[in-house]
């Protein structure tokens, strides 16, 4: 089986979450997917749409310029059926060693509707004007300096059968090479329905044999992959089209990386030669999961974390059971090992409140730390405790504070506030008429003795909030103690409810802390590392304060050996 990848065009018609590209970064981005689709043993490459813009030309032109001496891969351009476009892709993908035309021929009743040429016609004169101004641009195309022609029947799951063998025997006689059979709306329903159309056109076709026939899916009812598949097994089609991740319009194309995870990682059969990926070794596959980042990375498309084979949670579990029969053997709950696609995966778990204390301990212990069985029971009840409040993951990070709390185990921190006595002033934004500003916020003022060490300090912040003015105030100390900044990224309070705190104290009977109404999660910035901590009170405010200390305070723990500290006065 030969693939077609067209990430860089159909893929690039993908709705984007934001703009984010510089001038000349989509075209560095696309340059170098090009190149490594090439490397992996794509064996076309539709590399845009040049009659779109200036800069779609420039892309194209530059990655048929990069693939001078790569034969291996048929660089494409995309064109409309009108010898001008026809024209200008041609003189585009000129530097290519091998090069094509992938040439739309839009063939169903509802995209005639497009033609000014056809309007007010019946569909009979429709049909026959259409084919023979498509014949005319086939036989244009195939007069260029080319490789290869590929024609697509836009549409072709709603075209008459008739109609589609009259247009296929018409583009085979004028020199086409590649029929491409595209479902472009997500028409098709049935995996069989596609197949039988297939093989009608096959094998009714004057010529078929002449050509390489092509598939071209999209997502839009979530059978794209399957329908490729059944048509592979039945050698309907030596080629199939998609992106590397299923990036396109509307629900996507049909996903190359998650046909390859089929035909080449075998699960409960193994698929025949023919729909295998002409030329992909083994080594070759382990390059996949390289691939697909570049592709997300490329169009600015974050890859979803549920994606088959490469998605951030598809080889990790959140569930107790399921990880500790993963800790029993590692293929209880695996299909396949991910390496094969060359997924690498620090750790398969994640702690949610569908975890255990066995998952807990995989996961710490993966990140280098030990706890006995009582820390462990400790830090699980604190962690399970956040996984309710937070609705679901609790981060690394937060686990890591857990554990470091449940050693620490009460002994005196490094940095100690006596939150008791913090005085928090709310003073009003005036102008300079003596007046309050009629939007702005507040400003917090933070007051209040701190320790650090053996040495007292007095604690004096302002920020927009309460939280931000304890920070602040943080900030100042540690840079002139211990030459360190302190900020805070992010933080959030949540409330312990009923059923919530019921749950808590059964498990921490006489633990500190369980009584508290609210919990406080931070993320803090401590000089150039990003840590999260956590804390609880019956004060909102007060948690969230804690949550930040906890932060610097494990931080310091960490490095304390080659954190200087200057002597006070």
């Amino acid at each position: 089986m030969k693939l077609l990848d067209t990430t860089l065009r159909d893929g690039n018609q993908v709705i984007r979450p934001r703009m984010s590209y510089q001038p000349d970064d989509q075209v560095k981005l696309f340059r170098e997917y090009a190149l490594a689709a090439s490397d992996f043993g794509m064996q076309f490459l539709e590399a845009g749409i040049p009659v779109s813009g200036p800069r779609a030309e420039y892309i194209v032109r530059a990655i048929a310029e990069d693939h001078r001496e790569r034969a291996q891969t048929s660089i494409l351009g995309f064109s409309r059926a009108k010898k001008s476009e026809i024209d200008l892709v041609a003189r585009t993908v000129q530097p290519a060693a091998r090069r094509g035309i992938s040439l739309l021929t839009s063939v169903s009743d509802f995209q005639m509707d497009k033609f000014s040429t056809v309007a007010g016609q019946k569909i009979a004169q429709k049909r026959s004007r259409m084919l023979e101004l498509f014949r005319e641009s086939v036989h244009h195309a195939r007069e260029q300096d080319i490789h290869d022609l590929l024609v697509y029947l836009e549409d072709a799951t709603r075209t008459d059968i008739q109609y589609l063998l009259e247009l296929c025997a018409a583009f085979i006689e004028e020199g086409a090479t590649i029929i491409s059979v595209p479902d472009t709306v997500g028409h098709v329903n049935d995996p069989e329905a596609y197949a039988e159309l297939l093989q009608r056109l096959r094998e009714e076709t004057p010529g078929s044999k002449q050509v390489e026939w092509s598939v071209h899916l999209h997502r839009d009812r979530g059978i794209d992959v399957a329908t490729a598949l059944l048509a592979a097994k039945r050698k309907l089609m030596e080629i199939v089209e998609g992106t590397i991740n299923g990036e396109g319009e509307r629900g996507g194309n049909m996903p190359l990386a998650t046909y390859l995870l089929c035909t080449h990682v075998d699960g409960m059969s193994r698929y025949p030669d023919h729909a295998r990926m002409e030329g992909l070794t083994a080594q070759g596959l382990a390059k996949l999961e390289h691939l697909s980042a570049l592709g997300s990375s490329a169009l600015k498309v974050p890859r979803s974390q549920y994606m088959p084979g490469h998605g951030s949670f598809v080889h990790r579990t959140a569930a107790g059971m399921h990880q500790d029969g993963y800790l029993k053997n590692p293929h209880m709950f695996a299909s396949y090992d991910p390496a094969y696609i060359g997924v690498t995966v620090e750790t398969p778990f994640v702690y949610s409140d569908q975890s255990g204390s066995k998952g807990l301990r995989a996961i710490l212990e993966a990140q280098g730390v030990q706890v006995t069985d009582e820390q462990l029971h400790r830090a699980n009840a604190d962690a399970y405790q956040m996984s309710l409040l937070l609705g679901g993951r609790v981060t690394d990070s937060l686990l890591h504070s857990a554990a470091w709390e449940a050693k620490r185990n009460g002994d005196p921190l490094f940095i100690r506030v006596d939150f008791d006595a913090l005085d928090i002033r709310y003073e009003q934004r005036t102008q300079a008429n003596g007046f309050s500003k009629g939007k702005t916020k507040r400003i917090v003022h933070v007051n209040g003795p701190v320790t650090i060490g053996s040495d007292a300090y007095h604690l004096e912040g302002r920020g927009d909030g309460a939280t931000s003015a304890f920070v602040a105030g943080l900030n100042a100390i540690m840079e002139e103690k211990c030459s360190i900044s302190v900020d805070v990224d992010d933080w959030v309070e949540r409330a312990v409810t009923h059923e919530d705190a019921g749950v808590g104290n059964a498990q921490n009977v006489q633990e500190p802390g369980r009584e508290a109404l609210v919990w406080g999660f931070s993320s803090m910035r401590v000089g150039s590392d990003v840590l999260d901590g956590y804390g609880h009170d019956p004060d909102a405010t007060i948690a969230s304060m804690k949550a930040c200390l906890q932060a610097v305070n494990r931080w310091y723990s960490m490095n304390a050996q080659e954190t200087p500290v200057a002597e006070s006065a």
